[in-house]
């Protein structure tokens, strides 16, 4: 199979790594066997933590009333569920909200130093302005507010939340038609110097001189005006600008071009479910875990796309070519995946548990998924250098190298993740109960109560036995 095809430099992904994506041939062998050997403790890790795995789905059960046909006492016996809970969660992720959004400002910001009270008035209003409005974009189907909600709920109902903050860059195609005649009067002029058809005796605009003989040529200047009057990035896109620069100067009043627009570049945080997030068993504060771990499953499209964008590289090794097809047809992946983290005793049951609860079930199509592993962990390049936190992206089937090794990109050193925790009762990562924990005792005697009732009123009602009146 022919490998994905990479764009050009200028037009590949803001995040696209500048000296490539490393291959597993360019990789030393001292780092591939430091990949090679985290895969494995992720691997051991899953295991380690496989009951507390499973509790996860008997919380979500618990909390959402999923459960068994009874048959006892009798076949269909009653079954109710009261949404204790369910409601002591909601009431809490209200109370969240409020003390979060109800706040205005939303940050509150005390000046240090040599910052007065109105620097520090000036950086509140701006993280207000970050969180509700520039943190929620459409177009990527993005909400800081939705995502802390995920989050808050996932940490009243597990124990604790995972949240990941990263810079993020994304782009989505846009297709313009340039209309020469519709241009300002100054644009005008412009298209007429390109053309070399300025009128005799016209008198061209002073400013526009200047910023002519500013750029160098007539044609620089015009790719300037372009590039900013469509939000385009010079270097990127250097190709499409003067592209349409050549088609204006041989005559055209019309130009159609689609390019890449970068439609959100602001932090993010993301909610990652509890259950795809690994760390040692062993682990205390998350800053100071050996290593940790990000699962995450993605549809050959998306490892395609991410290919051609430069953001990853082998990726013809994590398929086989159809036999006696052409191009870049694909078949699956060599180890199947159907979006379920694999532990010690089996399957994870909890995304069964959730379909269930939705209605919805997996078909060939969706569960073609590959899991796909973002592993942050400690390492040295040389003897002589200080240990740092490295990153790299691992096909979880091939142990393929994706993206990386690389530093982590932050200059605090942190690692790009947070945990949130309902409790502080221990130390320990996985120490935090949720709300389900907590009740689970009066959530089953309620259940038990209401059953037990209803069950006796059905017996009321329906008497197992009939006999005539004075039959002996």
């Amino acid at each position: 199979m022919a490998g994905t095809a990479t764009l050009p430099k200028a037009e590949r992904h803001p995040e696209a790594q500048e000296d490539g994506v490393a291959t597993n041939e360019d990789v030393e062998s001292t780092v591939r066997a430091v990949v090679d050997d985290l895969c494995q403790q992720v691997t051991d890790a899953q295991g380690d933590r496989q009951e507390w795995v499973d509790n996860q789905t008997k919380w979500f059960k618990q909390r959402y009333g999923i459960r068994g046909r009874k048959t006892f006492p009798w076949p269909d016996a009653s079954n109710l569920h009261l949404p204790l809970t369910d409601s002591v969660i909601k009431n809490l992720l209200a109370k969240f909200d409020r003390l979060v959004f109800g706040s205005i400002p939303i940050a509150s910001v005390e000046p240090t130093g040599a910052e007065t009270a109105e620097d520090a008035k000036r950086v509140e209003g701006f993280m207000d302005w970050l969180l509700r409005t520039r943190m929620h974009n459409e177009h990527i189907g993005y909400s800081f507010r939705a995502q802390l909600s995920i989050a808050n709920s996932r940490m009243a109902e597990q124990g604790f939340a995972i949240v990941k903050c990263t810079w993020e860059e994304r782009t989505r195609p846009v297709r313009e038609t340039l209309d020469v005649s519709e241009l300002p009067d100054d644009f005008q002029q412009l298209v007429l110097m390109l053309r070399g058809e300025v009128p005799e005796g016209m008198q061209i605009d002073g400013d526009l001189l200047d910023a002519v003989a500013g750029a160098g040529t007539p044609e620089e200047f015009a790719g300037i005006v372009i590039a900013d009057f469509y939000n385009m990035d010079p270097e990127a896109d250097a190709k499409k600008i003067a592209k349409i620069v050549r088609a204006i100067k041989a005559g055209e009043d019309v130009v159609t071009f689609t390019y890449n627009e970068i439609c959100y570049s602001a932090p993010y945080m993301k909610s990652i479910d509890t259950a795809d997030f690994i760390v040692p068993a062993d682990t205390m504060h998350l800053q100071h875990a050996r290593f940790a771990a990000e699962k995450m499953w993605f549809s050959q499209q998306q490892i395609e796309e991410k290919g051609r964008l430069g953001l990853w590289g082998n990726i013809d090794k994590l398929y086989q070519p159809v036999a006696g097809a052409t191009g870049n047809r694909l078949v699956k992946p060599r180890t199947a995946s159907s979006g379920q983290a694999q532990g010690r005793n089996g399957l994870d049951l909890l995304p069964l548990v959730k379909r269930q609860k939705e209605g919805v079930r997996e078909t060939g199509t969706t569960s073609d998924l590959r899991e796909i592993w973002e592993l942050h962990f400690w390492y040295r390049e040389d003897d002589e250098d200080a240990l740092q936190r490295y990153y790299a992206v691992v096909d979880a089937g091939t142990k393929t190298v994706l993206r990386g090794p690389k530093p982590l990109p932050y200059d605090h050193g942190l690692l790009p993740y947070i945990q949130i925790s309902r409790e502080r009762m221990d130390a320990r990562f996985h120490a935090s109960r949720g709300i389900p924990e907590t009740v689970r005792d009066l959530q089953a005697e309620l259940n038990v109560s209401i059953n037990q009732q209803t069950d006796r009123e059905t017996i009321n009602n329906a008497p197992f036995y009939t006999y005539l009146t004075g039959s002996g």
